[in-house]
């Protein structure tokens, strides 16, 4: 498929003369004498790079790179400036607006064609990275999400068969010991579905500027509080509230309290899922250069350095090793709503030795 490329001229002599040295390189492509011109014949037909100048009546090419920026068709195309304003404060404003190279006027056939080819060859490399990525993820929800909604469900439809074709047959604690066992698992099932949509939505939230600023200016005034709570619901769930370990200080953070609930959840059950009854699980929170630090540690069974660097949802590490329930969504989404609060997540994990995951947040 041709690469098509758009160039914004209004001097018409040198829109020519680039469409022509385009047109020998292969290249599909237009041109447009000015911006509103430029605009609208992207959006009719996406470009895979675009080429404008700056300097140009009525629409000048910072107003037509903000425009590219705000439609889905255009937002993601690379986008080459040629001018012969090079101050340090234009590259600057320039690239800020998201513009990926500069070409100084007056430029050469090889400059030019350099920037573009440089260009779309990281357009290529970036198109390469995020396709392996989605692969990835493809490859993960094929093979684990249908498994892990069908456990759940395929126990509760056998024991409800069970209690609505026979229970006349059963003890009163053998129908009790049933109903628990379909309540665990509708548990589990509303978990899974739970997870998967706030995945969903954190990341609808990162595009999202008036959701993702909204989101960043709520504060939590007792984060000890909200830790100390979720921390012990999961160290109870696993029965193993003595292994738990609680050191926390309070303060204003910059999170909601239902999210840094989600988080201290999330990395608690990790650290009890990966480690042995009768080893410490131990909580840490305090103050460190402007950060509101949470520590969970564990002395479980590590994780390697690839599969940190790998981290992501739908993506349980050593499936067919280990046996054990869950999406892999506990870290990435811990990690990610800690990143739409201005903040951070850090791994310190050794094989066999046990691993610490801090989470650091803006402190209100």
């Amino acid at each position: 498929m041709t690469t098509r490329i758009l160039v914004i001229e209004d001097e018409v002599s040198l829109l020519e003369e680039v469409l022509e040295w385009l047109h020998f390189e292969g290249y599909d492509a237009m041109g447009a004498v000015n911006g509103h011109e430029g605009v609208s014949l992207a959006l009719r037909q996406p470009p895979d790079l675009v080429v404008s100048d700056v300097m140009m009546p009525e629409m000048d090419g910072y107003r037509v790179l903000i425009e590219m920026r705000s439609h889905v068709e255009t937002q993601l195309v690379p986008f080459i400036f040629m001018t012969a304003r090079v101050s340090r404060g234009d590259v600057r404003y320039g690239m800020d607006l998201g513009a990926d190279d500069y070409v100084t006027k007056p430029f050469s056939r090889e400059e030019l064609l350099s920037a573009i080819h440089s260009r779309l060859a990281r357009r290529e490399t970036v198109k390469d990275y995020v396709d392996s990525r989605m692969e990835g993820l493809r490859r993960n929800l094929i093979h684990t999400l249908p498994h892990e909604l069908r456990t759940p469900l395929v126990a509760i439809l056998g024991y409800g068969d069970l209690l609505s074709t026979d229970a006349e047959s059963f003890s009163p604690s053998k129908v009790a010991e049933m109903g628990a066992m379909i309540y665990k698992s509708g548990k589990r099932l509303h978990e899974l579905i739970e997870n998967y949509l706030l995945y969903a939505q954190i990341e609808t939230t990162a595009i999202d500027s008036a959701k993702l600023h909204a989101l960043q200016e709520t504060v939590t005034e007792h984060p000890d509080k909200i830790i100390s709570k979720s921390a012990q619901m999961v160290a109870k769930e696993y029965i193993r509230t003595s292994d738990l370990s609680l050191n926390l200080n309070t303060g204003l953070v910059g999170i909601s309290d239902n999210n840094l609930a989600k988080i201290t959840h999330e990395l608690v059950d990790n650290a009890f899922k990966f480690s042995a009854s009768g080893t410490p699980v131990a909580i840490d929170s305090g103050y460190h250069e402007g950060f509101y630090c949470l520590a969970v540690s564990d002395q479980g069974r590590g994780i390697s350095s690839e599969h940190v660097a790998n981290i992501g949802a739908y993506n349980q590490f050593e499936r067919s090793i280990y046996e054990q329930q869950g999406l892999g969504q506990g870290l990435i989404i811990s990690k990610r709503l800690a990143e739409i609060h201005r903040g951070e997540m850090h791994i310190d994990t050794a094989l066999g030795v046990g691993t610490t995951v801090r989470i650091l947040l803006p402190a209100g």
